[in-house]
């Protein structure tokens, strides 16, 4: 027999189980193995606004859902870690390029200073197969009207270039 008075007492809501995170972090490893190769690192770049807003909304849950806060925090940082290493593995990459690059034009501007002419690559110790080694297979080096030209990949996006202006001692970027 029941009391009209009684009440019944909701039962509580359902908790939201936690996603679990090791798809995450395997996802985010395989990320950063791949977008932290030469020339595909600018795809990376494009795909920081849809994660940006894929952690918005992970922040939107958590705050709707508690007990998922750690959860939700953890992923994200696991994200932030992916994506700031593949940003510090490709600006290490440009910048040992560029360090590497500043040496050759060093050579060739001393041998433009001593002798006044355009060296061949021989003249400064330098040869086709160790500037492509040395960045990358694109590398271009030519003497046109007895002035240099000197190009590289640049080692982010594919088929943009960084060349050395001699006159204005610059590089200058060129994309595809």
């Amino acid at each position: 027999m029941t009391n009209a008075t009684e009440t019944e007492i909701p039962a509580p809501p359902k908790a939201v189980k936690a996603k679990k995170v090791y798809p995450t972090i395997i996802t985010a490893i395989l990320f950063t193995l791949y977008f932290s190769q030469p020339m595909v690192g600018f795809i990376a770049a494009m795909l920081a606004l849809p994660v940006a807003i894929w952690m918005i909304f992970q922040i939107v849950h958590a705050v709707g859902h508690p007990g998922t806060g750690k959860n939700c925090a953890l992923r994200i940082g696991v994200w932030i870690l992916a994506f700031a290493l593949v940003y510090g593995i490709n600006v290490a990459r440009d910048n040992a390029l560029r360090q590497r690059a500043d040496r050759i034009v060093a050579k060739i501007e001393a041998y433009q200073v001593q002798h006044g002419t355009c060296p061949t690559l021989e003249a400064i110790g330098e040869s086709r197969e160790s500037l492509r080694e040395a960045l990358g297979h694109s590398t271009i080096y030519a003497c046109e009207k007895n002035a240099p030209r000197f190009s590289y990949p640049v080692p982010y996006i594919i088929y943009d270039r960084y060349l050395y202006d001699f006159e204005r001692k610059t590089w200058n970027y060129q994309p595809s």
